[in-house]
Formats: C-alpha cells, sequence, structure tokens
C-alpha cells in the first residue's frame, strides 16, 4: 500500500487499498488525524500520537459502516535495532 499525497486535509487515492478509496491527513500540532472513506459507505478515523521519546505511538481508531460501529486502541513500541549500534 502507498500513500501519494500531502498532509493538508484534502482526500488522495489511497493506493493498495479497495479500488475508490480516499485517504486524508491533518497534522493538528504534532497530532496525526487520518481518514479512510471507502466505497460502500465505510469511514475509518484514526488520531495518532508519539511519546515526547518518540519511542511509542498510540492510535486511537473508529470504523463506520452502514451496518455497524467499532473503536479500539492501538499502541506501538519502537523496537531497537540490533544492526545499529
Amino acid at each position: 500500500m502507498g500513500f501519494d499525497g500531502t498532509v493538508d486535509g484534502k482526500p488522495y487515492v489511497y493506493k493498495g487499498a479497495q479500488r475508490g478509496t480516499q485517504l486524508s491527513f491533518v497534522d493538528n500540532n504534532g497530532i496525526l488525524e487520518a481518514t479512510a472513506t471507502y466505497p460502500g459507505g465505510e469511514t475509518m478515523h484514526q488520531t495518532s500520537t508519539v511519546s515526547p521519546d518518540g519511542n511509542t505511538m498510540t492510535a486511537q481508531c473508529s470504523l463506520s459502516s452502514p451496518a455497524a460501529t467499532a473503536s479500539w486502541t492501538e499502541v506501538w513500541e519502537r523496537v531497537p535495532d540490533k544492526k545499529r549500534k
């Protein structure tokens, strides 16, 4: 998958996803907000923050469709590169 666009809140085609999927990003003072709209009426929203030390990213996610809604939190921790010394 790939994203070829700017962090300006405008929708761009999200390559590698379902045909017609649009993705937009907004930088809200260091908080990255992404919204994806999919054919069929699904929308996913994600708000991501990075810890001050840069080692943890937390994403608050929500998904809505005509049939249901869901929300979850993802916590990503940086894994040190053992090859770099």
